[in-house]
């Protein structure tokens, strides 16, 4: 068993643990098409495994998973302990390709000692059959990699410094944005931290696109980086930087007008980085036509602020800016 001393209460574990995870409940339409990590979580124990969608290669759930469970320690603080293992309804199927593939082999290598001829088509199926049901046994390194990187990232083991972020560079990967000429500077405020990066927009003027490269948000550590980018690749940013504090007090977020604004950037980031993002459920599409309708400057209503339960709504689809503003990597020159 691994085991990783966190810093957390079992009310923040859990609470970081349906924040930054999709419960297995909710793999139905929403999630069907989306890269995700998902969890299970009862009286302590818990399960961590991964959603692929429609364009992995693999889409679906993932055999590899971690099972662990959590404990509170006198101080109040957390231990999780875990183990890898795969997901039981994968784990008979393999089995069950396994032991097909043993009986074929002993029934090749009988028909082989008898001297019967046209054994080399069985012969052939029992081997594939032996590798794929090992291989299946024994999981993906990188799933496996990729899951308890994130469980660390839950028990905040890993969690993002400014320290780690500016060692954080992408190298040898083409960064890509829509076919644009003109692009737009923002600059992000979240956890106390700052992401210069660049947006833009398709000719329709409909479609925006968020800088990214690899799977990574990229940022920039100053304007003049901005300058340099732009100037290597053709492209024209506009004179002035768009601002947006994930920061600011909780009061701000009465505004419709600053939600809306935070909302569409989030979702951005997402789709730059092929993530699901909790604003585009169809459970929130309400809320964010409200939004939209309030923030319109023509709007009868105005800017008047939401009402208790839509703004704990509005929380709960921005708290999603933690798992996606880890996706961000300095660009290297």
């Amino acid at each position: 068993m691994n085991v990783l001393k966190t810093q957390l209460t079992e009310g923040q574990f859990r609470d970081r643990l349906g924040r930054l995870c999709k419960p297995m409940k909710g793999l139905g339409r929403d999630l069907s098409k989306c890269e995700a990590f998902v969890y299970e979580e009862k009286q302590g124990r818990f399960w961590l495994g991964a959603h692929h969608g429609a364009k992995s290669k693999n889409p679906g759930l993932s055999a590899d998973r971690i099972e662990g469970r959590f404990c509170a320690e006198t101080d109040g603080t957390v231990t999780v302990s875990y183990r890898f293992g795969r997901h039981p309804a994968w784990l008979c199927l393999y089995i069950a390709l396994l032991i097909w593939g043993i009986a074929l082999a002993v029934s090749v290598a009988l028909d082989w000692t008898a001297g019967e001829s046209g054994i080399l088509s069985d012969g052939m199926v029992s081997l594939f059959l032996l590798v794929f049901g090992t291989v299946g046994l024994c999981g993906k390194a990188s799933e496996r990699r990729a899951l308890e990187a994130h469980l660390r990232y839950v028990c905040e083991v890993d969690a993002p410094t400014e320290e780690s972020l500016a060692t954080e560079t992408l190298h040898g990967a083409e960064p890509r944005l829509l076919d644009v000429k003109e692009v737009y500077p923002l600059r992000l405020v979240f956890g106390g931290r700052e992401y210069l990066t660049l947006y833009g927009y398709a000719e329709d003027g409909d479609s925006a696109e968020m800088l990214h490269a690899a799977g990574n948000l990229l940022c920039f550590r100053d304007p003049a980086q901005i300058r340099r980018f732009c100037d290597r690749y053709g492209l024209e940013p506009a004179e002035e930087t768009e601002t947006l504090k994930f920061d600011s007090p909780a009061t701000e977020l009465s505004s419709p007008s600053l939600i809306l604004n935070r909302w569409n950037r989030l979702s951005l980031m997402a789709e730059a980085l092929g993530q699901p993002f909790a604003g585009d459920e169809e459970i929130h599409a309400p809320l964010r036509e409200l939004l939209f309708t309030r923030a319109l400057p023509a709007s009868d209503d105005g800017d008047i602020p939401l009402e208790e339960a839509q703004l704990s709504e509005a929380r709960q689809v921005l708290a999603d800016a933690e798992r996606l503003f880890a996706g961000f990597r300095f660009w290297s020159e």
